[in-house]
């Protein structure tokens, strides 16, 4: 996936953000891509803060969900005590043209 960074709007004054983002990404090697979530809080006058990250390997996504449609899929968070994101997942795949 190389370095396709997507950023999603900034939600304020809630503690339980929904973001409804969709993104769509283009996939250079299906058994080696990872994709990498990774949230924060905006501080308006500090440094944002980490609330931690998470991996889903592409060769996963094809295993579990290609042909299957949208999947919801709840991510625990990484590098933090705890924490967790809901993602709804998808895999479409087109031939060389």
């Amino acid at each position: 996936m190389g370095a396709q960074i997507f950023t999603s709007r900034t939600l304020n004054e809630t503690v339980n953000p929904k973001w409804n983002f969709n993104c769509q990404f283009h996939i250079k090697d299906l058994y080696q891509d990872v994709l990498c979530i990774t949230i924060f809080e905006r501080d308006q006058f500090s440094p944002d803060d980490f609330l931690g990250r998470t991996e889903v390997p592409v060769a996963t996504i094809k295993k579990e969900f290609e042909n299957k449609g949208p999947v919801t899929r709840r991510l625990l968070l990484h590098e933090v005590p705890t924490g967790e994101v809901w993602v709804r997942l998808d895999l479409q795949l087109f031939g060389n043209k």
